[in-house]
């Protein structure tokens, strides 16, 4: 079987936009092809694997969000700085 990375800032659950959709859409018509997405963690809770649909996602790093920067700040700790 073939595989195909993916790599997208956000995915389901955390962000639903076109970028998205259409990734979910055409993945999920697509079953010959295993699919494997590398994006960011938003949030400790969320596994760092899953399965949506037909496409294996792989959250890595850890980002925390904050008043200066609405959207995202990607960091590799919990936010403290020493």
């Amino acid at each position: 079987m073939k595989k195909i990375l993916i790599f997208s800032l956000a995915y389901y659950p955390n962000a639903v936009s076109g970028a998205e959709g259409a990734i979910k859409e055409i993945t999920d018509r697509i079953n010959d092809i295993e699919f494997h997405m590398i994006t960011l963690r938003f949030m400790r809770e969320h596994p760092s694997e899953e399965l949506f649909g037909n496409v294996h996602v792989h959250r890595v790093g850890l980002t925390v969000r904050t008043l200066e920067d609405p959207f995202y700040t990607s960091c590799g700790n919990d936010g403290d700085s020493a």
